[in-house]
């Protein structure tokens, strides 16, 4: 059950809700239609014990609200027992620093010190609403819901907050649900798939170039490329990164039961910080750039349809005024919407079309935004471990003996879901370099296997499907792996390119060099507060593991350069996978012996 405000209160000596209670529930809900506001156990479901509702309440809250009355004041000596239900909500809440808000009542005042345990003082500490203050109750209630308001988090920090709470699982069959819909739809629309008679400028290793007339498939929008990205990569990214968020929100849950307190030093003051409040540092800085990243991914989604597709329905063009007006290697992305078929398909492509624009921007936000969640969560650790202030050295006590998801091994594990993701990212970025080295008209084929085909007419039949191109990279590594067992390597092979350089094609390599500067700052982060718990681990466990990081940063580094490479030179592709695959064998070896 979700809280995201907590009323807590103190009943009447009959047990019932008190009237100025009921009311504040009532009156805050009116003014905070989108809030889910709970009173006490009130509102708990039953057949749960007391205890139990207020510590799955509380826990879940984002904002705790204390109703002081003249009955909460008549009953204070009950606070005195620690098993009373009301200590133990603010009690919870204190250890868990939720935003707690106290009202006072006209009726009521606020406890002294001497009134409260020892454990509850802290309460006294925070700004307190007194309704007596204002000319009537509702301004009261005006201000003290605008105040729940600027504390509670936004749309964006509860998203985040929620793909943390829910199981992975759930969300990626819901993603795999949504593009098999998605595909669906393209079959509908007659778009997920087709071919047009058109000219190629071809090309067959020492074979002069020749113009000829080939029938071509051309379907972009949900065909198998745009499949492979929404069905299979992008649930298994959106995977990864609900796991990070999950096992870093439980690492920082347990630095605090564990007691591995951080302090922040301030001119000599030390202030603890507990995980709630450190999480929350984390996550609001990265639901702005989440934001802004939606935005920027909305606004240049809308431009690019508008500028490869939309247009052109809107000028009612025929095919020959289009290949006039459209200008540079781009015209390919309209022309595979059905530039002949748009004025019978109508505003549906269009729209359609529109739609897979902004899923692959809003998806480029998303990828963006977990390197941002990790660049946080990085900076921010890394500056309480180096901190002159923190001496993070006696405070930051990880151990990676730790089964809990936490200490040293949960930083192994998030270090490890982030170079999956970018082994992720890169396998998008060349299934979309596949798709823009296909789509030009040309039709280029390596010297190395041209003669493994029989005549120029099967060379040609290499250019007409998706389907053959690829296998075409297949059979010009083969003739790679067999020159390198001859001893005669033919280097030349595997930087052959299928088409004249466009900014399609350099922009996956750019993509991917900017997720390789993305892993190597947040893995300088991450050595750094390893470092930093050498003194209180196990020393040699502590260098073990950094050894191991050390490796897997060069090997994911050395694969993303090569893959982004392989963008441009498609042919290093299988090179790049094999590569991945030995070093990850040899990494688990390493470790193997490193743990014996």
């Amino acid at each position: 059950m979700k809280a995201d405000v907590f009323i807590s209160y103190r009943r009447s000596k009959d047990g019932m809700e008190t009237d100025s209670a009921v009311s504040l529930k009532t009156d805050l809900q009116r003014r905070l239609t989108s809030k889910n506001i709970y009173l006490d156990v009130h509102e708990a479901p039953t057949g749960e014990t007391i205890q139990g509702d207020i510590l799955k309440l509380t826990r879940a809250s984002q904002v705790f609200v204390i109703a002081i009355n003249s009955n909460w004041n008549d009953t204070v000596e009950r606070l005195q027992n620690p098993n009373d239900y009301v200590r133990l909500e603010i009690e919870l809440a204190l250890s868990l620093d939720l935003n707690i808000m106290p009202i006072v009542f006209s009726d009521g005042r606020l406890p002294t010190i001497g009134e409260l345990p020892e454990s509850l003082r802290g309460i006294l500490d925070r700004q307190a609403t007194f309704i007596s203050n204002y000319e009537t109750y509702d301004d009261a209630i005006d201000d003290f819901a605008r105040a729940i308001k600027m504390v509670s988090p936004n749309a964006t920090v509860r998203a985040l907050n929620w793909l943390t709470e829910n199981d992975a699982a759930n969300i990626v069959f819901g993603l795999v649900i949504l593009g098999g819909l998605m595909l669906f739809l393209s079959r509908i629309l007659n778009i997920h798939l087709f071919t047009f008679t058109t000219e190629v400028k071809a090309s067959f290793g020492s074979i002069e170039a020749f113009v000829a007339i080939i029938e071509r498939e051309v379907g972009v929008i949900m065909a198998w490329n745009w499949t492979v990205v929404v069905i299979v990569i992008t649930p298994m990214m959106a995977l990864i990164a609900c796991n990070t968020l999950k096992i870093t929100k439980e690492f920082l849950d347990n630095l605090q039961v564990k007691q591995m307190i951080f302090y922040v030093g301030n001119k000599g003051q030390q202030t603890p910080i507990t995980s709630r409040r450190l999480w929350d540092t984390i996550i609001n800085p990265t639901s702005i750039w989440c934001q802004a990243f939606v935005i920027i991914a909305i606004v240049l989604g809308v431009v690019q349809w508008w500028q490869y597709s939309g247009q052109w329905y809107f000028k009612g063009f025929d095919l020959t005024n289009f290949m006039q007006e459209s200008t540079g290697p781009d015209w390919h992305v309209a022309w595979a919407l059905g530039i002949d078929r748009l004025a019978d398909s109508g505003g549906s492509t269009i729209v359609f079309a529109l739609l897979m624009y902004l899923v692959y921007g809003i998806g480029s936000a998303i990828t963006f935004s977990f390197y941002a969640f990790l660049f946080n969560f990085s900076s921010k650790l890394s500056h309480l471990a180096t901190s002159v202030g923190a001496t993070a050295k006696s405070v930051l006590m990880l151990d990676i003996n730790d089964q809990q998801n936490g200490g040293l091994d949960a930083l192994k594990r998030i270090q490890t879901y982030h170079a999956t993701f970018c082994y992720w990212s890169l396998a998008a970025m060349y299934v979309m370099a596949l798709r823009n080295a296909y789509l030009p008209l040309v039709c280029r084929i390596p010297e190395g296997i041209s003669s493994s085909f029989d005549s120029q007419e099967a060379m040609l039949e290499q250019c007409t499907t998706m389907g053959n191109f690829v296998f075409m990279i297949f059979l010009s590594f083969q003739h790679f792996f067999s020159s390198l067992l001859e001893g005669q390597p033919d280097f030349g092979i595997l930087f052959f390119t299928y088409s004249a350089q466009n900014h399609f094609v350099l922009g996956s390599m750019l993509y991917v060099l900017l997720i390789a500067s993305f892993f190597f700052l947040i893995s300088i982060r991450m050595k750094t507060i390893i470092e930093s718990a050498q003194s209180n681990a196990n020393s040699e466990i502590a260098t073990n593991l950094i050894r191991q990081l050390s490796f897997e940063n060069v090997r994911v580094l050395s694969i993303l350069f090569l893959g982004a490479l392989s963008t441009v030179f498609l042919n290093l592709g299988l090179f790049v996978l094999i590569l991945a695959l030995s070093l990850m064998i040899v990494q688990k070896i390493m470790h193997g012996s490193m743990t014996q």
